[in-house]
């Protein structure tokens, strides 16, 4: 991944999944909402989980279409889209309709999964930090030889859409 430091950037959201955004970033928006927009631009990753909401109805107006505005930390991996760890998000009243999910993108689909507690078997000659041999203790768990245990969290990734869904 390369860093890229402060990315400030006006697009408008493309998908929504929990604390993760898909937004297109026009190179040019008109300064008149009814003149036809081009599709040059770029698609980024927008993260909101740092982010403490003031405005409760910025949450509840976000739909795909809608102009947001964003500033964060930004970062470009190799083969993925542009990353954005927002610190300041704004949801403006301005919505652009018809804006879709391009094909070169394979219809993106933007997750946070909840992965829940559970044994994980480790290659072998490893063996279980004694940390996680507490934390298993704790819930009631002895771990056999060659195992870990695995507490809750979350985790959000990116996967492509089966087209025949």
């Amino acid at each position: 991944m390369y860093s890229k430091g402060e990315y400030e950037f006006l697009g408008y959201l493309v998908q929504r999944s929990d604390n993760i955004l898909l937004i297109f970033v026009p190179d040019d928006i008109p300064d008149v909402e009814s003149t036809q927009e081009d599709d040059a631009g770029v698609y980024i990753r927008a993260d909101m989980s740092r982010i403490q909401f003031d405005n409760e109805t910025d949450l509840e107006r976000l739909e795909p279409g809608i102009m947001v505005f964003g500033v964060g930390q930004i970062s470009i991996p190799k083969d993925a889209l542009p990353e954005v760890f927002l610190k300041i998000f704004h949801v403006l009243g301005r919505k652009r309709e018809g804006l879709a999910i391009p094909s070169f993108l394979i219809e993106i689909i933007l997750e946070d999964v909840n992965v829940s507690s559970h044994l994980r078997n480790l290659p072998a000659g490893m063996h279980a930090s004694e940390e996680q041999i507490r934390k298993a203790l704790k819930k009631g768990i002895i771990l056999p030889d060659g195992y870990t245990y695995v507490s809750d969290h979350g985790r959000k990734y990116e996967k492509a859409k089966n087209k025949d869904q």
